[in-house]
């Protein structure tokens, strides 16, 4: 939801046709790219400055990490948003529902993000009742 706020697009109605499937994939890139203030939703104007920015998306992007023991707790988040600054934050690892389509980890071939899904098959079974 964090992200959603910051961006101002719904993760649900997200499509970006070069290589991302959803807002989480995107403010990811963003993240490792270091252009992470480009997420912001062109609304805030100055109102929100480059650090505030910077702190939200990290703690949005801590919120959706792959492991759920990663992930802080509510407790936890309240006060990384009532902090002033963005060091002493934890470095997020990468989230859950990230599906990048042709992205390469540090242009290598060898470190590919796996695919979206790792069945190799799908059964469907359909019934009447």
């Amino acid at each position: 939801m964090m992200l959603e706020i910051i961006s101002g697009k719904k993760n649900t109605s997200f499509y970006d046709s070069d290589e991302h499937l959803n807002l989480i994939g995107y403010v990811w890139d963003l993240w490792l790219d270091g252009r992470v203030t480009e997420a912001a939703d062109r609304s805030l104007g100055e109102t929100v400055s480059k650090q505030e920015i910077t702190r939200y998306v990290q703690v949005g992007l801590l919120c959706v990490q792959e492991n759920a023991v990663d992930r802080p707790t509510m407790s936890d988040v309240l006060s990384m948003l009532n902090n002033d600054s963005v060091t002493g934050l934890p470095v997020p690892n990468r989230p859950a529902f990230s599906c990048i389509t042709s992205r390469l980890i540090n242009d290598d071939p060898v470190q590919n993000q796996e695919p979206c899904s790792i069945s190799k098959v799908t059964i469907s079974d359909v019934e009447g009742r």
